[in-house]
């Protein structure tokens, strides 16, 4: 592949897409909604982000997509985050027989400087949510929350704002917390985001030893006091999360 142009963007928060593309491309090609890619193009998105963890943060490519494919391959990096990024990375990929994708392999090495598209919320038009009365900490680093949303069987909370039914998975944090029983009990909590190396799951109860205490204080308030180890690195909810209540 030979790359005729590079563009980066971030959803506005620490983690930054490039995007290669075998073809001229602007940002205005980039960010319309409605625009695919030519049967002659060639493009691939790489999402770096700084990574939390208690021994200090390092940057890491977290995601690589080459469609249909997505993945999260390893390799080397330089980045401070800007639109200059070095990496040297190897990646087979298996073949799908399911899903009818070849095996294909990705070798990436050098250094390029990305035309800067701006910033790209995750839920563009959504109002931000700041949870004042609520603290969240990841590996001993606070994260404030600026979304919530709340349905039956479920608190959400991300570091961008999102609105009810938004897809969240581009922000830089999120955590949800899965509800049962009426008035609610936390069933588990999924701790996912640019920034962490791993998806985290936290059951509640007596079989996994951890204790979220969940307090109802209103239609979108969830009082919510606990802590558990996430491979390590602690996770602490503390104070009321006031959410906007969705179907």
């Amino acid at each position: 592949m030979r790359v005729q142009s590079a563009l980066s963007y971030t959803h506005g928060e620490q983690a930054r897409t490039f995007v290669l593309s075998s073809q001229p491309l602007t940002c205005d090609d980039l960010l319309d909604a409605g625009a695919r890619p030519s049967p002659k193009e060639t493009r691939l998105r790489l999402t770096v982000a700084p990574q939390r963890s208690t021994s200090g943060t390092t940057w890491a490519l977290t995601r690589l997509v080459h469609l249909p494919r997505s993945m999260q391959p390893k390799g080397t990096l330089d980045t401070d985050g800007g639109l200059t990024l070095s990496l040297e990375v190897h990646h087979e990929e298996p073949a799908d027989a399911f899903l009818e994708i070849p095996a294909i392999t990705y070798a990436l090495s050098g250094t390029m400087t990305a035309e800067d598209c701006g910033a790209q919320p995750v839920d563009p038009g959504a109002a931000a949510r700041p949870q004042d009365d609520l603290v969240v900490s990841i590996a001993g680093q606070p994260v404030p929350m600026q979304g919530a949303t709340r349905t039956q069987d479920r608190l959400l909370l991300t570091s961008q704002p999102h609105g009810c039914g938004a897809t969240v998975s581009d922000a830089d944090v999120v955590v949800e917390v899965r509800l049962k029983d009426s008035p609610p009990v936390a069933d588990m909590v999924v701790v996912r985001g640019q920034t962490l190396p791993v998806q985290y799951t936290a059951g509640f109860g007596p079989t996994w030893g951890n204790q979220l205490d969940v307090q109802a204080s209103g239609s979108g308030r969830l009082g919510l006091e606990g802590s558990f180890d996430m491979l390590g690195s602690p996770v602490t909810l503390s104070g009321t999360a006031d959410a906007l209540v969705c179907p």
